[in-house]
Formats: structure tokens, C-alpha cells, sequence
């Protein structure tokens, strides 16, 4: 018998395979639900913890560098659209691409607008948080 389980955990991976990042769900049970996201040697460099849980359609979030806040994530989550701020600054917006394949297979594939500066890998680690975090709302 199976005592306990690993949340499992993501790898972003780039074209040739080479492991660029990870993220995972906190396995310790919390009023906020908490997602790690890090390098392959870090993987707990980033929290994304879940904000507003009263209204389990929000997406907003929190981004916590080293226990301080340094950005926010807001949005609807049925409408899968959401802003990500770090540092007051907008850096990227995100919205779900809908089409009949999405539907019949309830895959979610995501349009992100990605501003200069903010790292694509960073801005894909945090969907694949947001999505974790709300997959079961």
C-alpha cells in the first residue's frame, strides 16, 4: 500500500530538451494553496501563493521572492484572463485560447503577452502555477 504520494511536479523543458525550470505544489497542507516555482537547482526560489480564496473564481495571487511580495497576479479564472504586475509594473497578461479541440478535450492552452524584461520561462512557470493551483475550481 501506497503511505503517501509526491505532489508531482512540472519541468519546462526547451526545444532540445534541456531542463530549464520546474514547479510543484506545496506538500504541506495551508489556508493559502502554494505553488513552488525555481530553477532545476532551486526549486522552491519562487512561491506563487493563492489570494482571495472566498471567491474561488478569482485568480489572484501572490508572488513571494525570500517571504516579501513582489507581485501580483489578478484576474477571473472561468474567463482565464489575468494580469501579472511585479514591482507595480505590468508585465504580462494572460487569456485562454479557445477552440473546439479545447472544448471536447477540456485542454487549456493559453495566450501570453509576454512585456520586455520579464523572462518567458518565469512567465510560463507562472501559468503553469495558476493553472495547478485553480485546475480543480
Amino acid at each position: 500500500p501506497i503511505l503517501f504520494s509526491l505532489p508531482p511536479r512540472r519541468v519546462l523543458k526547451d526545444a532540445s530538451g534541456k531542463e530549464l525550470a520546474q514547479a510543484r505544489r506545496k506538500k504541506t497542507p495551508g489556508l493559502h494553496a502554494t505553488y513552488y516555482l525555481g530553477t532545476m537547482s532551486d526549486e522552491k526560489k519562487v512561491h506563487l501563493r493563492e489570494k482571495g480564496i472566498l471567491n474561488p473564481l478569482d485568480s489572484n495571487a501572490a508572488i513571494i521572492i525570500d517571504g516579501n511580495e513582489v507581485g501580483k497576479v489578478k484576474g477571473n479564472w472561468r474567463a482565464k484572463s489575468f494580469t501579472v504586475t511585479i514591482n507595480d509594473s505590468e508585465v504580462m497578461t494572460v487569456s485562454r485560447k479557445t477552440n473546439m479541440t479545447s472544448l471536447i478535450l477540456d485542454a487549456d492552452s493559453y495566450c501570453l503577452n509576454v512585456g520586455a524584461g520579464m523572462d518567458p520561462v518565469f512567465a510560463a512557470l507562472i501559468v503553469v502555477g495558476l493553472d495547478e493551483l485553480h485546475h480543480d475550481n
